[in-house]
C-alpha cells in the first residue's frame, strides 16, 4: 500500500514537471522570440542595413509560421541541436554546456562547504535550545544570513587574496587539474556561504527543536537509547527531511543567482553567459540559456519532492487518507 501511494505521488510530481516545463517552454519562446518584433534588427543593431537584417532572419527561419518555429526550437532543444549563435559565431550548445559545467562545479564546491556547517550547527543548536552557543549561533545566522555576497566577496578578497596571498583573486583557471580548479574556487564558495549557512542553519535548528521534543523522543528516551543512537536514528533524518525544500532552494539559487559574484571573481559561469547575451541581444543563446536554467531549477525542485515523499512516511499517510 505505502509503495503504492508512493508510486502515486511521484507520477503526479513527475506529470506536473512535465506541464510545468511546457507551460515555461511557451512563455520562454514568446518573450524571446516573439515580443522583440524584429529579432534580426534587434541582434544586428539600428545599423545594419536591411539586407543584413533580413539575411539574418532568413538564416535563422524567422519567416516561418510561429507555431513550425516554436516546435523546432522546443524540438533542437530536447535533442540537443541548439544551433549557432551568431553574434558568438560559435555552437550555442558548447558555450552553454561549457558555462553550466562551470557553473555545476562552483555550485558543488559552495554546497558541500556551506550544507554540512548548517547542519551541523543548526542540530546542535536545536538540541541545546536556550545555551549560550545556541544564542550565538542564531544570533550569527541571522546577521550572516543578511550580509550581501558582494560585501563577503570583497573581505574575502582584500583579506586572503591581497593581504594574505592565501588564495587567487579570480576563479577561473586554465589548469584541467580538478584539484586545482576546486582550489580556485573556493574563495569565491566562501564568499556565498554565509548567506546559505545563515539561512539553512536557522532551519536545522527549528527542525531539530521540533524533532527533539516529539513524544517519539521522549518514548525513545524512556526507553534508554543511547544519546548517540536517538540523535542519529530518530532527530537526525526526521529534522532533515522538512528541510529538504529549503535546501534545494539554496541550490538553486547557487546554480542561477551568482551573477555578481561570478563578476568579482571574473568566473565565466551561466549567470554571466545569460547576463553577457542580455548585453549583446543575443535573443537565441538568451532562450536556450534560460530554458536550461528553468530544467535545472525545475529538476532539483523534483527530486527534492520525491526524496521527501520516499524519507517521510507521514506524507505518504495523509496522501492514502
Amino acid at each position: 500500500m505505502v509503495g503504492r501511494v508512493a508510486a502515486r505521488m511521484i507520477m503526479h510530481r513527475l506529470l506536473l514537471t512535465v506541464l510545468t516545463l511546457f507551460v515555461v517552454s511557451v512563455g520562454i519562446f514568446v518573450l524571446a522570440q516573439v515580443l522583440p518584433g524584429d529579432i534580426g534588427r534587434t541582434m544586428l543593431g539600428p545599423y545594419a542595413s536591411p539586407e543584413q537584417v533580413a539575411a539574418l532572419n532568413d538564416q535563422l527561419g524567422l519567416n516561418r509560421p510561429v507555431a513550425v518555429r516554436y516546435l523546432e526550437w522546443l524540438g533542437g532543444f530536447v535533442t540537443g541541436q541548439w544551433g549557432t549563435s551568431p553574434i558568438l559565431g560559435s555552437e550555442i550548445g558548447t558555450v552553454i554546456m561549457n558555462a553550466a559545467g562551470r557553473t555545476a562545479l562552483f555550485s558543488a564546491v559552495a554546497f558541500l562547504i556551506s550544507a554540512p556547517i548548517s547542519y551541523l550547527v543548526g542540530s546542535y543548536a536545536g538540541r541545546h535550545p536556550g545555551s549560550r552557543l545556541d544564542r550565538v549561533i542564531n544570533l550569527g545566522s541571522v546577521g550572516a544570513s543578511g550580509t550581501p555576497d558582494i560585501v563577503s566577496g570583497v573581505v574575502l578578497i582584500a583579506v586572503f587574496a591581497v593581504a594574505l596571498r592565501v588564495f587567487p583573486s579570480t576563479a577561473q583557471t586554465t589548469d584541467p587539474n580538478p584539484i586545482t580548479q576546486v582550489y580556485y574556487l573556493i574563495l569565491p564558495s566562501l564568499a556565498v556561504a554565509p548567506t546559505i549557512v545563515g539561512y539553512l542553519a536557522r532551519i536545522v535548528r527549528a527542525n531539530t527543536r521540533e524533532v527533539a521534543e516529539s513524544d517519539y523522543v521522549r518514548t525513545a528516551v524512556l526507553k534508554g537509547i543511547p544519546d548517540a543512537g536517538i540523535r542519529r536514528r530518530h532527530i537526525g533524518r526526521n529534522a532533515i527531511v522538512p528541510g529538504l525544500a529549503v535546501f534545494s532552494a539554496q541550490l538553486v539559487y547557487l546554480l542561477t543567482g551568482l551573477v555578481a559574484i561570478e563578476r568579482l571573481f571574473n568566473y565565466p559561469g551561466l549567470g554571466s553567459i545569460l547576463l553577457k547575451a542580455t548585453e549583446t541581444n543575443d535573443v537565441i543563446v538568451l532562450a536556450t540559456g534560460t530554458m536550461l536554467v528553468a530544467v535545472l531549477l525545475i529538476m532539483v525542485n523534483l527530486v527534492a519532492d520525491v526524496a521527501m515523499v520516499l524519507l517521510n512516511p507521514r506524507l505518504r499517510t495523509v496522501a492514502a487518507a
